[in-house]
């Protein structure tokens, strides 16, 4: 079955590329381009920071970067989003999914764009953008991808319990409680704006369904469970 797009992690692939490979592996395929949303650890760049390159490499090669999507979004957000390459110099989130796509696809086409914190009206401005620059791609054409970790810090207990109370609100496919939930519960969610952007973007496109493929933490592999920081993969299908 072929998502629309999904949440995955993106720390240090011993504690969470079991949980990014459970979403990558249940693909039936990579389609040709992956929209590749991540936050903005750093605080480098713009808000909205497209990726303004025409290749990205990792140790298994290089990846085109879509240059006319890239321009094209930009366009669309009319002065919201800036093309930049400062914001993703630094920054890991997007850059870690690359040999999953890579190993599955090694044609595959990306869009990078890294994300600040923005209002929830931006996110709506952004997944609409995002729409109109994408709607002749089919989901065999087109992967949207928001990279996020969970909870950050806190007891594998309490982590879950937190974690949860977000989750469930992106499988009720419900961006603004997703996005209001993580404000209102301090959830130390980093990449809650991608995901209510990608979330946001598959309900315009017709989702009717979520589903989560994994929930884990990083004392199942450091044995520490009093400071875990959380990971989740879900899938958005039609």
């Amino acid at each position: 079955e072929a998502p629309l797009g999904g949440f995955v992690p993106h720390a240090g692939y011993m504690y969470s590329g079991r949980c990014a490979g459970t979403f990558y592996g249940a693909l039936p395929a990579v389609p040709p381009l992956v929209v590749l949303l991540g936050p903005n650890h750093t605080g480098l760049g713009p808000s909205i920071s497209i990726a303004d390159h025409d290749q990205w490499e990792t140790p298994l090669g290089r990846v085109a970067v879509d240059t006319e999507r890239a321009h094209a979004l930009c366009d669309a957000l009319d002065g919201l989003g800036q093309l930049d390459r400062m914001a993703h110099r630094r920054e890991h989130s997007l850059e870690v999914h690359l040999p999953f796509l890579q190993h599955l696809n090694p044609t595959v086409t990306v869009l990078p764009v890294t994300l600040g914190f923005v209002s929830f009206e931006v996110i709506e401005r952004l997944a609409a953008a995002l729409d109109e620059v994408t709607r002749a791609l089919t989901p065999k054409d087109l992967l949207v991808v928001s990279s996020t970790d969970m909870s950050h810090f806190v007891s594998a207990g309490k982590a879950r319990d937190l974690d949860f109370q977000a989750l469930d609100r992106a499988l009720d496919l419900d961006p603004r409680g997703l996005y209001d939930t993580v404000r209102a519960k301090d959830i130390s969610m980093c990449g809650i704006i991608p995901s209510a952007v990608a979330l946001s973007w598959a309900v315009t496109r017709g989702a009717t369904s979520s589903r989560l493929l994994d929930y884990t933490n990083s004392g199942e592999v450091s044995g520490d469970l009093h400071s875990v920081v959380a990971y989740a993969s879900v899938g958005l299908y039609i």
